[in-house]
Parts: C-alpha cells; structure tokens; sequence
C-alpha cells in the first residue's frame, strides 16, 4: 500500500496545511495591525468569508479573532505603561481606542485593576519590592511579596 492508495487522507492533510498558514497570517495580521485591524479586513485580504477566518481561528487556537486582537491590544498597553510615561489616554488612543472608559473597562477586566493602579504597582515594585508574575492567556497578573 502507498499513500496514494488513500487520496482522502492527501486532502486531509493539504487542508489542514493551508487552514494554519490561514491561521498564521491572521496572527501575523493582528500582530502589525492590531490599532485599527478587523476581522473583515483580513477575510478581505485573504480572499476568505470572515465567518471561515472566525471558526479557523477558533478551532485551531481555541480564541476568537476578537479575543487574540484583544490579548495584543492589552499586551501593548501593559508594555507602555511598564516603560514609558505616557498619559493613560495616549496609550489607550495608541493601541486603537477612542473611548478611554471602554479602555479601562477592557483594561480591568484583564487585569483586575485599572491602567492607573497596574502603572502604580510597576512602579512601586521597580523601586525594590519582589515581584512574582504570572501568565495566563497571554495576560499577567502580578501578584507581590513585601
């Protein structure tokens, strides 16, 4: 027997190939796009329907499109407030927000706290407490030792 024998198990795997080099782009999509991207945007680009990107995403990530390009935005944000002193509302207009109450909310339901109080704990921690990180789901909560 050869793997021609089975022509359904080829097809099988092409289609699984090409459902993760999808699924790659559209990482690489919300990675460089992730002020302004939208799910119809890259279904555009792709030539696919957004509904296809949308269960591709799921089924071989286990997040939605919304939850990856969510998970960028806050990553970004706990970036800039970790290592710039940018105004709140800058970093919120920076990472695609036009709303700063809607970014706080996105914000504290992440993380626990708002953008102000996680800038605060940073910088209390920076000046020589211990710090013990932990990360769940592309987010970090951070718990301290005094």
């Amino acid at each position: 027997m050869t793997l021609m024998d089975f022509p359904e198990l080829i097809e099988s795997h092409e289609n699984k190939s090409y459902d993760r080099i999808l699924c790659t782009s559209v990482l690489n999509y919300i990675h460089q796009n992730y002020k302004t991207g939208s799910l119809q945007e890259i279904a555009d680009i792709l030539h696919q329907p957004d509904y296809r990107i949308s269960k591709l995403m799921k089924e071989n990530t286990g997040h939605t499109f919304k939850q990856h390009l969510l998970n960028i935005k806050m990553e970004v944000a706990v970036h800039l407030l970790e290592n710039t002193g940018l105004a709140i509302y800058d970093i919120a207009e920076r990472i695609g927000y036009e709303n700063l109450t809607h970014f706080y909310k996105m914000f504290k339901k992440n993380y626990h706290m708002t953008p102000h109080q996680y800038r605060e704990k940073i910088s209390y921690c920076k000046k020589g407490s211990s710090i013990k990180k932990l990360t769940t789901l592309n987010r970090e909560l951070f718990f301290y030792i005094l």
